[in-house]
């Protein structure tokens, strides 16, 4: 294989290039503008024998202080193509979900409004079957292009449908290999397709103002119930854990972690949220370690109090001291 072209850097910080605002250095590092380049950027990896990670909106993930030792792919690939007569959306991985959100709007789609409210990529969203009030990615997927790296190291790309993906609560088929696997073989989203529906703009925007205000509290449209504050403007990843039962109320992780008196807790710079027992986040400088001691520390009081052993719904990346 011919060297590739590609502008790759090396000892790079990573801390910018995550919400978090923590994380150590990079061996190597390369924006990927599309997804050829994406292409590229993994097989690359690959003839080089290198770790590699996807980087994309830099939400739900907490990278190491001791940074990732290997090659860290930034997905900037970001093309969006809307298909009308189908009611088809075709994005680029690495295209922000509120992107998809607007452009779907905008096409007088609906279906993604919810996207409005979920940071981070559609790759990710697809990845992790993101979701917001009962609304999941794996509704409206309806394929997938990806690479897969084959037993015999060799790179194929394929395309699956949503079936595939196995998908639960904030997980996916894709998400255990990763998990499972090691850094050189893991899979990766190049483009995304999702079935939406054709509606009235009226509606489109209801929907939308609906799912933002999950985000900014206030009052549920139709009821006298309130949204659950969830913060903007933090150094946070998203929710740190996944709720144990989706269907409870009751026993959301937000509801444990707050009945648990985690809202009193700091590790260095790191905290959890007031308003929502579910975000920790970077109030003073936090290094990663700060925020890792300070989750388990919660998992560990809501174990002690209510007997529930707690997933995380953040993905970490690199070495950790437990």
């Amino acid at each position: 294989m011919t060297e590739i072209k590609l502008d790759i850097q090396p000892n790079v910080l990573l801390r910018d290039y995550t919400t978090m605002k923590v994380g150590g250095k990079a061996d190597e590092l390369v924006v990927a503008h599309s997804t050829v380049e994406l292409v590229q950027a993994i097989s690359y990896a690959l003839e080089h024998k290198l770790p590699y990670f996807i980087l994309g909106g830099g939400s739900n993930v907490i990278i190491s202080d001791r940074g990732f030792r290997g090659l860290v792919i930034k997905n900037e690939a970001r093309e969006v193509l809307i298909d009308e007569q189908h009611s088809i959306v075709q994005a680029d991985s690495g295209v922000p979900s509120g992107k998809v959100a607007s452009m779907a709007a905008s096409a007088g789609l609906s279906g993604a409004e919810y996207l409005f409210g979920i940071p981070g990529s559609i790759g990710g969203a697809v990845y992790g079957n993101a979701g917001l009030r009962g609304h999941e990615t794996k509704d409206i997927v309806k394929d997938v292009v990806m690479m897969l790296v084959k037993d015999d190291g060799k790179p194929v790309i394929v395309k699956k449908s949503r079936e595939w993906f196995e998908y639960q609560y904030r997980d996916s088929l894709l998400k255990q290999m990763s998990r499972n696997g090691d850094n050189n073989q893991r899979p990766v989203i190049l483009t995304v397709r999702l079935q939406l529906y054709p509606a009235r703009q009226e509606v489109i925007m209801e929907r939308t103002r609906e799912f933002l205000g999950h985000r900014r509290g206030g009052t549920i449209a139709g009821t006298d119930q309130q949204h659950a504050w969830q913060p903007t403007g933090l150094r946070c990843a998203g929710c740190i854990f996944r709720n144990p039962d989706p269907t409870d109320p009751e026993r959301a992780a937000g509801k444990l972690l707050d009945m648990a008196g985690v809202k009193r807790m700091t590790v260095g710079g790191a905290a959890v949220a007031k308003e929502h027992a579910n975000y920790i986040y970077n109030k003073n400088n936090a290094t990663a370690q700060d925020l890792f001691t300070l989750i388990q520390q919660a998992r560990a009081k809501v174990k002690a109090q209510a007997d529930v052993d707690l997933a995380l719904e953040v993905e970490l990346v690199g070495e950790f001291d437990e």
